[in-house]
C-alpha cells in the first residue's frame, strides 16, 4: 500500500506566489522599499511554506510566526483570507496544475493493484474539491484529512491514521512527501519515506529521515516492481 501525500499538485508554487501578492497588498512598503523588506517577506514566506519542526496547522501557530517576522500589528487574518481568495480564484480559472509524471505514476500503481491514499493536512472539503478538480480522486482508495487528527505534520498522526484506514502496517507502507515536515511525519510513523523534491530542498536532517530522495515522482513505481 501507498500513503500518498504532497508531490502531486503544484500547490507550493501557487501558494507562494499568492503569499507574496497578499503581503504586498497589505504591506505596501514591501513594494516601495524592496531592499529593506524583501528579506522580511522572504522569511515570512518561508514561515508559511515550510516551517520545519512546527505543526503550522495548529491554532495560532502560523499567526504567531508571521507576527514575529512582520510585527505585532500585522493583520494575519486579512492576509490569510486574501491569500486563500486569490488561490481559489486562480484554481477556478485555471484548474489544479499537476506535477510532471503524477498521472502516469498513479495509473501504473493502480494497474499493479497497489492501494493508495491521500494523507493531507488540508480539511476534507478543500482536499476533495482539489482532488475532484484535478481528476485524481478515482485513483485513491481513501483520503485522510487534517480535520480527522489532533496534530498535523511534523507529527506522525496522519500517517498512522492512513495506515489504520488502509489496513496496513506502517513498515509495509510508503509515504511520499515533498516537504520537510511531511518527511518527518512519515519517517516517525515508521513508513518507508520517499521525498520528491519540489520548492524545498532537503536539509541534512531530512536527508537522514528520507529513505529515498528523487526529483521524479515516477521513481515511486520502482518500489513496486514485481
Amino acid at each position: 500500500p501507498v500513503a500518498l501525500t504532497g508531490g502531486v499538485a503544484r500547490m507550493g508554487e501557487l501558494f507562494t506566489g499568492r503569499f507574496r501578492r497578499a503581503l504586498e497588498h497589505l504591506v505596501p512598503q514591501c513594494v516601495y522599499q524592496p531592499a529593506k523588506y524583501s528579506p522580511v517577506v522572504g522569511a515570512a514566506l518561508c514561515v508559511l511554506s515550510e516551517s520545519a519542526g512546527v505543526d503550522i496547522t495548529a491554532p495560532g501557530v502560523a499567526e504567531n510566526l508571521m507576527k514575529e517576522k512582520m510585527g505585532e500589528d500585522f493583520d494575519y487574518l486579512a492576509f490569510r483570507q486574501r491569500t486563500v481568495d486569490m488561490v481559489e480564484a486562480y484554481l477556478n480559472e485555471h484548474g489544479v496544475e499537476l506535477k510532471h509524471g503524477v498521472i502516469e505514476t498513479l495509473k501504473t500503481l493502480k494497474a499493479r493493484g497497489i492501494k493508495m491514499a491521500v494523507a493531507t493536512s488540508t480539511d476534507r472539503e478543500r482536499a476533495e474539491d482539489k482532488l475532484v478538480r484535478s481528476g485524481l480522486l478515482p485513483y485513491f482508495d481513501d483520503v485522510i484529512c487534517g480535520d480527522e487528527i489532533e496534530r498535523g505534520k511534523p507529527y506522525p498522526d496522519i500517517y498512522l491514521k492512513a495506515c489504520e484506514k488502509l489496513g496496513t502496517k506502517p513498515e509495509e507502507t510508503v509515504g511520499v512527501e515533498d516537504s520537510i515536515n511531511g518527511v518527518t511525519a512519515s519517517h516517525d510513523a515508521g513508513l518507508y519515506t520517499l521525498m520528491v523534491i519540489d520548492l524545498i530542498q532537503p536539509d541534512e536532517e531530512t536527508k537522514k529521515k528520507a529513505d529515498r530522495i528523487s526529483n521524479d515522482i515516477f521513481e515511486l513505481t520502482e518500489l513496486f516492481e514485481d
